[in-house]
């Protein structure tokens, strides 16, 4: 039965899936009956747009199917009747299953489809003031402050072998919810790094929220080794709703002393 070519794909990942098992097409009228844990040489795989297929043998990853559209599946360890070898490959394929009681070949072969869409709406809120420095060329105000900041981003999976790898192994299913505790809390640790990244280049509070890109592009610098070079994962953007300085009344009133301050002192 595992001679026959399958035709593996994946449905739509909604709900936060990150990752599922890959579905063979199978009709009622099908003669195909192999087991479940052999992919036959041949085989195609189907990945669709914002997809990426990972196949796996006993284990480890031996090929990564990235490309939208049908991939061929290659592996000699299950050559069928109709790859490259034909009746040869059946014959060792019975001899092979002779030594285990005729039961399976002796190996597990699995594909696993990973999400690359971005994954949005995942919210943020700072709690404790962010030290960031207030700089004013026009008036001359150099001090240490701190901001309150709130907002969304949106992350992605980038590269999806380390992904595999490193978070979400052999699991049929894995959700966004099993990493985006973890993942909230190291945002917002970089988020001191990062704004304080910014505010050492000039950057007021007030401008912060007009630019979100230079933030999220700080945020993927100070989670470089934690989120893409363990994971696999990156930040695809982020939105501030909210930007709020400590005692802002406090720095108002020194604003103000030092713009009617003589211009030779």
């Amino acid at each position: 039965a595992d001679q026959w070519k399958e035709c593996f794909y994946c449905g739509s990942m909604e709900g936060g899936l990150l990752q599922t098992r890959g579905v063979r097409m199978e009709s009622a009228r099908s003669v195909n009956r192999g087991s479940s844990d052999v992919i036959t040489d041949g085989s195609l795989i189907i990945v669709a747009d914002g997809q990426c297929a990972i196949a796996t043998e006993s284990g480890a990853i031996t090929g990564v199917y990235d490309q939208p559209g049908e991939n061929i599946f290659s592996s000699k360890r299950s050559a069928g009747i109709f790859s490259k070898g034909g009746v040869g490959s059946l014959i060792g394929d019975i001899m092979s299953r002779a030594q285990f009681g005729g039961d399976i070949v002796p190996v597990t072969q699995r594909l696993y489809y990973i999400n690359t869409l971005e994954i949005p709406g995942s919210p943020f809120e700072v709690n404790a003031p962010i030290p960031f420095r207030f700089r004013d060329p026009n008036t001359g105000l150099d001090m240490d402050g701190g901001v309150f900041c709130a907002g969304m981003y949106s992350y992605r999976i980038a590269d999806p072998e380390l992904f595999f790898k490193n978070l979400s192994g052999n699991a049929n299913a894995y959700y966004s919810s099993s990493v985006t505790p973890q993942m909230d809390s190291e945002l917002l640790s970089a988020l001191q790094w990062a704004l304080a990244l910014l505010s050492e280049k000039g950057m007021r509070p007030s401008q912060l929220i007009g630019c979100t890109q230079e933030l999220c592009d700080s945020l993927n610098l100070a989670l470089k080794e934690s989120w893409s070079g363990q994971r696999g994962l990156a930040i695809a953007s982020l939105a501030l709703s909210s930007v709020d300085v400590v005692d802002i009344n406090t720095m108002q009133l020194l604003q103000q002393s030092a713009a009617l301050r003589p211009s030779h002192m």
